[in-house]
This record gives C-alpha cells, structure tokens and sequence, in this order.
C-alpha cells in the first residue's frame, strides 16, 4: 500500500507520493533528522526564518517544528516554535502564509480545540496570535 503526504505550498494544497518524510521505501527522504512515529503530520513551506529559502514546517505530538534550508536540498536540525501544544497523535493540518499582513510568514496550526495562528516574530522566533 502507498502512503500519500499532503504539502502546502504558497496556499495549494498538493497531495501525492512525496517521500518527504519516508512515506515509502523506493522514495528518498530530505532529511532523517525527524523521528516521527506513527502517522506522518502534514508537512508545509514557506520562508519563515526570513532568509529567502523555503522551510519545512510540521507539527506532530511534540508541537510544532520547522527545518531551516540551508540550501543546496540540505536542512538543519528541528526548531521547536510558539510553547508547548498538546496537539495530540496523528496528522496535524499546518499552513504557512502571511496572515497578519506585516510581511513575515506566519504557521497556522489546526487543533482539536480550533485553529491556532502562531506570529512570525522575525529571526524564526513565533509567539501564539492572540
């Protein structure tokens, strides 16, 4: 059975057999710098440390995370971002778009208790939009 990753890109959603994060064996991974577990989150991009390169963003039971580019397809270490959530187990939806309209992009995170925006505060720092 082929497992199929959903990603969001500048506001698409595009689902298929991306092997992102293994989502089979005959695809090659980015990056074996996440460990997730059961139920693959859903994935998104966008430029949210500011540098001109498109992160990878994803939230799973432990919060939500981004992978820096560094460029030439290599991403740095995890960064947790915006506290702790209990987002529980299985697939977290995510998007990244500029939500507040001051330029920088910002996660926004579905949860069992609603939508959560967390505010690009510049340099990859976030904090929960109020």
């Amino acid at each position: 059975m082929k497992r199929y990753q959903r990603v969001v890109v500048g506001g698409l959603l595009i689902a298929g057999s991306l092997g992102l994060f293994g989502c089979s064996d005959d695809t090659p991974t980015v990056t074996n710098k996440v460990k997730l577990g059961m139920g693959q989150p859903y994935v998104a991009v966008g430029d949210v440390t500011g540098d001109g390169k498109r992160d990878i963003v994803y939230g799973d039971k432990k919060g939500v995370h981004y992978l820096e580019n560094l460029g030439d397809g290599k991403f740095d270490e995890p960064v947790k971002v915006g506290g702790d959530y209990n987002l529980g187990h299985g697939q977290i939806p995510v998007a990244v778009g500029d939500v507040t309209g001051d330029g920088l992009e910002d996660i926004v995170i579905g949860k069992k208790s609603g939508i959560s925006v967390l505010e690009n505060q510049g340099e990859g720092k976030f904090k929960p939009l109020e």
